[in-house]
């Protein structure tokens, strides 16, 4: 019965933050394009959210190894709702909006780089093994549900004036208080364990050297991700202001995480060998796939931007 409350713990700690981070992460990307009109102040946020998250993922893969990484998520969880609440007393108190934005998303991508990994730990040493296949999988479907529920209705949400930008901080706050109260009532033998060291990035590095294929994995997914930025940049762009439909936004958020689930699901029937040789033709048809879609989608926006003029 232990086992199981600190499970259903985990998964409401997992699912409510997860929830207000995906409500704030559509909101502000269509908030942003509407109130500035430009995919430059996009860029910036995106930009700072991305640096955020690399500077202290190192940070937290190190915290993940401590005997306080349990009271690490808990800290990061109650400082990120108390930052969202004097988010938006600031908000509400001076014209600094994109500041105070600027600042609120690179503490809280901040918190998700650092607490990632030690959740990971926690998971690992506070589920028996022979449950933790069957909680993993709750916890991915629930995922992805949830990523491809969110973004749809907080367009809805946006278009129908229901959702402001301080109703949307304060969702998230309360997400993350929510989150803090489930975690801080989980305690486990691996808080008396000793520090590990674990893998240092020092030893990792000198691995993947000697592992060319490893290599080539780490290095087709850093060049996937840069494009993808830009991707990820463009998208809200073109929906808000040449297409006018903030939902049309949300439901291409949610069909890329529908495609994510499919992606998962295809492990069982595609079975990867050792040159990894099918997942390098998907890469090749996937970018083709989205070189012809960036094509019609600028021929289009183009052909709108002169009849406008």
């Amino acid at each position: 019965m232990e086992r199981e409350r600190v499970e259903l713990q985990l998964a409401t700690s997992k699912f409510s933050s997860l929830v207000g981070t995906s409500i704030f992460n559509v909101f502000i990307n269509v908030w942003v394009i509407d109130t500035f009109g430009s995919a430059r102040v996009l860029s910036h946020v995106l930009s700072i959210a991305g640096v955020s998250s690399l500077l202290f993922s190192f940070l937290g893969a190190t915290i993940s190894k401590k005997l306080y990484f349990i009271k690490a998520i808990r800290y990061a969880d109650g400082l990120s709702a108390i930052f969202c609440l004097i988010a938006d007393v600031l908000l509400l108190t001076t014209n600094y909006r994109l500041p105070i934005l600027l600042a609120l998303v690179f503490t809280l991508n901040m918190n998700v780089a650092m607490t990632g990994p030690s959740l990971k730990r926690l998971i690992g040493i506070a589920v028996s093994k022979d449950r933790i296949i069957g909680f993993n999988a709750v916890i991915s479907t629930g995922t992805e549900t949830i990523k491809v529920v969110m973004p749809m209705l907080t367009t809805f949400l946006y278009t129908n004036h229901w959702l402001s930008l301080i109703g949307t901080i304060t969702l998230n706050g309360i997400s993350f208080f929510i989150s803090f109260l489930f975690i801080r009532g989980i305690w486990c033998e691996s808080e008396s364990l000793s520090d590990g060291n674990g893998v240092t990035y020092k030893s990792a590095f000198v691995y993947m050297l000697k592992a060319p294929l490893l290599a080539y994995l780490i290095i087709a997914g850093f060049f996937s991700n840069i494009f993808l930025s830009g991707y990820t940049l463009i998208i809200p762009t073109i929906a808000i202001n040449n297409f006018h439909d903030h939902s049309l936004y949300g439901l291409i958020v949610s069909i890329e995480s529908a495609a994510a689930i499919l992606g998962l699901l295809s492990i069982r029937y595609i079975h990867i060998d050792e040159q990894i040789s099918r997942e390098r033709w998907g890469l090749i048809v996937g970018g083709l796939s989205v070189g012809v879609t960036g094509i019609f989608l600028t021929k289009e926006a183009f052909m709108e931007l002169l009849l406008v003029k």
